[in-house]
Formats: structure tokens, sequence, C-alpha cells
């Protein structure tokens, strides 16, 4: 089926660098589980965005603890209304054995996750699991380089930081930073702590050919998501808001300016006319120390 059908991969949200400590990517012989599923009439958008707030949240949180080593999307470009599946979930396990190597693991972290219904439809109301497949691959040989004209503008913000808030009285250190590109599926990855309170945030990004921007997932600690596109506007660095579980009237981005090696600045921006106007909703300038 898949030579007959055009698989686009859409989505690659984890990395390969989050997998086992010590072991060598040459050397691993991994398994790959296929799960396809065919979405409800006219519930495709509304899965896909329920396989983010949920399947991927918890798969991110197996990755970081090390019980499987990647995760994808795969879409179905053919658009005909009689195709036996539209999505498939591809799951990278260390072992043959798959889920029943993890299965008590997994159980903990579903138990802690809180479900998140689209539009107040849950996964059976969304989705049929047409079938499962297994295939176990090849050693990886070699991690992709992760190079070219698409990774220029992330690469003034990748590293460790602490970041400092720069105020008229004195400098206030704001939170801890990271931001990393995954050598072996060359996704974004990015993890920030504020260090003045209890708020943090994890993302996942993944360079989108069709429009040529990065686009980042952001789950935060109070349980809310965003999805932001990268790209540039007069030579800055622009990061748009897509769409997000908590309310925001009209568009929003931020633009990131005046950026040195020690040194930027955050313009918050807003337009309540589609775009057609912006005004600036708050300036804030930090400073960070790489680590």
């Amino acid at each position: 089926m898949k030579s007959t059908l055009q698989i686009i991969l859409i989505l690659i949200i984890t990395s390969a660098s989050f997998g086992q400590t010590g072991v060598d990517a040459s050397e691993v012989q991994n398994t790959w589980t296929y799960t396809y599923l065919k979405a409800k009439e006219g519930q495709q958008e509304n899965l896909k965005q329920y396989l983010f707030r949920n399947w991927f949240v918890m798969d991110s949180i197996a990755v970081a603890r090390g019980l499987f080593n990647d995760f994808q999307l795969l879409e179905n470009s053919n658009t005909s209304v009689d195709v036996e599946w539209d999505f498939i979930v591809a799951v990278e396990y260390y072992t043959k054995g798959t889920y029943a190597d993890i299965q008590d693991e997994w159980t903990e972290i579903r138990a802690n996750h809180r479900k998140v219904n689209v539009e107040g439809y849950s996964f059976p109301e969304l989705a049929t699991i047409v079938k499962s497949e297994t295939l176990t691959v090849a050693p990886k040989s070699k991690l992709p380089t992760c190079q070219g004209p698409e990774y220029e503008i992330l690469q003034p913000f990748i590293g460790r930081w602490q970041e400092y808030l720069i105020k008229e009285e004195a400098e206030e250190l704001y939170g801890a930073l990271s931001l990393e590109v995954s050598p072996g599926n060359c996704s974004l990855t990015k993890e920030f702590s504020m260090l003045t309170s209890s708020f943090s945030y994890t993302t996942l990004g993944y360079f989108d050919a069709r429009s040529e921007t990065w686009k980042e997932t952001y789950s935060f600690s109070n349980g809310e998501y965003a999805i932001y596109e990268w790209k540039k506007e007069e030579g800055e660095v622009v990061m748009e808001l897509l769409s997000s579980s908590f309310p925001a009237e009209g568009r929003r981005k931020n633009r990131w300016t005046n950026v040195t090696e020690d040194s930027f600045q955050i313009i918050a921006e807003k337009s309540n006319d589609g775009g057609e106007t912006w005004e600036v909703s708050s300036i804030t300038q930090l400073r960070r120390i790489g680590k």
C-alpha cells in the first residue's frame, strides 16, 4: 500500500538524542511500530490536533525517559474519501518487544496525563485504528548533518543560557533556556524554566518544507499549549502564534531584535485587523550568559 499511496512526512517532533544514554546510534537496530488511523468524516484536522495534545505529549515524556527512541506522524496525501487510512503514528522502540517491554512505565505516564478533547470530541469519535505493523530497521550508519539555509534562523539562539531581565533599576535573574537541534532527525527542541516561579515549558519543532518555516509546539507547565511559526520579517526573527489552547484575540507575534552574543530584545506585537496593522504590546530586554 505504501508503494501506491504517496506518504509525506509532516512532523518529526522528537529526537534520537533523547534516547538511551550511552547508546551509539551506529550500533542500534531498532523496531518501529506503525499504527494506521482512519479519521471519521470531516475530522482529519481535529484528529491531528488530538494526537498533538494527547498521544505526542505522552510520547515526548516516554522519549525523555528513554523508553523509546523516536516518534513521527505520517499523513496520507491522497485526499480521496475512500482511502484506507489518513495518518500513521510511527514509534521507534529500542527492543523487538516494543510496547510489551515498557508497558509498566507507559501505564504510569498515561495515568498522569490529563486527556484533552478537541472541539468536544474524544478519540473514538474522531478516528478508528485500522491496523498495526511492526518493522525492524537496519542499524543507523550515519546521522543527518542538519545543515542548510533553513537552519540559519535558529543559529543565534542555539545553546544553553542563563537569562537576566534588564530593568531600569537593575538586572534580575529570569530563567534558564536550552535550545538545540537534534542530530537524530534535525528537529528543534527547547526547554525553559523560570527561576522566580514554577513556570516552565518544553517545545518540539520541525521545518515545514511546504511553507519554508519552522513550526514549534509549546507545552506549558500549566497544561496549556501553543503553536508558533518562525519566519524572517525585514531581516528580523519573528515568531507568530498560529493556534493555542488559551484565548488570544486577533493575531499575536514576538519579534526578536538587537540579537547579540549576550543580549536580545523581544517586542510583543498584536493585530486586531487580520495583520493589516500591528501595535506593540510590550518590550522585554534580556541579557544572556551561555552555559
